[in-house]
């Protein structure tokens, strides 16, 4: 997890629950990055003006309450007027790298 916390990038966006990525940027940059929550929309604005970011897309292990799991809550996630903005925002104003996603629509099936 280091390697990714090297990267010359500004943040990282992660669906994980887990704080492997902030622990991984502490040895790098000797500081803890800006983790900033799907659910702290007042905060979102950080994003911009953050030296580096983590943004949870799906919450945090600290804050289970706010932890996007299950159908229900990914679409009230979804379906909230903000997160679509944020991802529109984010993926027109900065360059990603995609590590372990799958592209396959909903249904799909990578079995053969």
């Amino acid at each position: 997890m280091w390697v990714f916390a090297s990267l010359p990038a500004r943040g990282s966006l992660t669906t994980n629950y887990d704080n492997l990525l902030e622990r991984a940027f502490v040895p790098v940059h000797k500081r803890q990055p800006n983790v900033i929550r799907v659910d702290q929309r007042d905060r979102w604005h950080e994003i911009h003006d953050a030296g580096s970011f983590v943004l949870k897309l799906h919450g945090d292990i600290e804050n289970p309450d706010g932890i996007i799991l299950g159908f229900m809550s990914y679409r009230d996630l979804m379906q909230s007027p903000d997160y679509p903005h944020l991802l529109q925002m984010l993926f027109y104003d900065h360059t990603f790298l995609t590590v372990g996603s799958s592209l396959q629509g909903r249904g799909s099936s990578s079995c053969n």
